[in-house]
């Protein structure tokens, strides 16, 4: 069997988390199964063959999509294709897990992304193969032919998952309710991440800042957020430095992210240090042994709930305010207008202890839906 993976890469720790909790329970469950990746410039050569995957052979001409011209290829030249390149085409493979994070919607994607889906969507339905959405962010959609499109196709899929509340709220609008097989589980990656109940927090000083260029970008709905983003992380890295703790940031993301950590090094000076770090797993660990985490990174915030590290947050979509609500924490996403007064407060509440008691327990109701969701998929899969 071939299962694909798409919507993951290497440059993106969030894309990599999803990639990582994927492969985890596939190889859990079915051992013998072989993965295959999509290539794509987040997603080099080397990367993929770490894991031993294999590659999709994708066939495009000025700018179309040809995949379907794989179903016509002779078994016999497919198999030389795998067997002395470890290429597969689309109609070897079975079961397509989509975990794009936020691909379909107004804000992050344009419309080819989404007519792109649907007609993988379409040929997959043909074939009588299964495609099925893992939990992600979906929408808001654009009244376009398009978007009509993708939503025509979605009412097709074996299982669509949407992340949360606002998302699923989303699908149904564009579905009009016609689709038996839309449910709601959280983010997947939580299972990654295991509380570690021998720290003392007494002990951990310091706070992980993850910023975002996403914050500064059209993409934010809120553009009051490009005018005071940065100065709110001085303000906030000034409190941390006051109540003698250690303020680090971290790249999460590539060189736009990078930029922004360097920016906020010029403004601060040295008192900020400054991480980058390539293995993603070790990111994860760095943020459970931090005694707050402050994040504009979707998977840098769930990173943290997770394992019971508090976390303030920042929002460019609807996907953090309904991420803090799940984990019982709005008051901890911060809005563009916060004062000082107001960030001193938000950091005190998230140094108390209680707070992670608190999530800890949050969290593992949070994991055991994620657990009865990779029920769900592996049910769809054995049918």
């Amino acid at each position: 069997m071939y299962i694909s993976i798409k919507g993951v890469g290497f440059v993106n720790k969030g894309a990599e988390l999803m990639l990582y909790a994927a492969m985890q329970k596939i190889k859990e469950r079915l051992p013998k199964v072989n993965l295959v990746l999509d290539v794509s410039s987040e997603s080099p050569y080397k990367s993929r063959m770490a894991l031993g995957a294999y590659q999709k052979f994708s066939i495009s001409k000025l700018g179309i999509n040809m995949d379907r011209t794989g179903y016509f290829i002779p078994d016999s030249i497919k198999e030389r294709l795998t067997q002395k390149w470890g290429l597969v085409t689309e109609s070897d493979i079975d079961v397509l897990l989509d975990a794009s994070g936020f691909a379909y919607g107004e804000q992050w994607s344009d419309t080819g992304v989404m007519e792109t889906a649907a007609n993988e969507l379409k040929r997959f339905k043909d074939a009588g193969k299964k495609y099925i959405f893992l939990p992600q962010a979906f929408g808001p959609f654009l009244q376009t032919t398009q978007t009509a499109k993708f939503g025509a196709a979605v009412k097709h899929a074996t299982l669509v998952m949407a992340r949360d509340r606002q998302s699923y709220q989303y699908l149904e609008s564009l579905l009009q309710g016609d689709c038996d097989n839309l449910v709601q589980y959280p983010d997947f990656t939580n299972l990654l991440h295991e509380v570690d109940s021998s720290r003392n927090i007494l002990e951990l000083d310091q706070v992980l800042i993850i910023p975002n260029s996403k914050m500064l970008s059209k993409r934010n709905r809120d553009q009051q957020w490009c005018e005071t983003y940065v100065e709110i992380l001085q303000n906030l890295i000034s409190i941390i430095l006051i109540k003698n703790l250690r303020p680090v940031v971290l790249n999460h993301e590539g060189l736009e992210d990078e930029t922004l950590c360097r920016l906020l090094m010029d403004k601060v000076g040295n008192r900020l240090e400054f991480l980058k770090v390539e293995k993603v797993m070790d990111i994860c660990q760095i943020i459970g042994n931090s005694r707050l985490v402050i994040s504009s990174r979707y998977h840098g915030c769930i990173t943290a709930l997770s394992q019971g590290v508090p976390c303030i947050g920042t929002s460019w979509s609807h996907k953090y305010e309904n991420l803090f609500s799940e984990y019982e924490v709005p008051d901890l996403l911060l809005s563009p207008n916060e004062c000082r007064e107001s960030l001193l407060f938000k950091i005190e509440v998230a140094l108390k202890s209680e707070l992670r008691d608190r999530l800890v327990h949050v969290s593992n109701k949070m994991k055991d839906r994620t657990i009865q969701m990779w029920e769900a998929v592996f049910a769809k899969i054995a049918t």
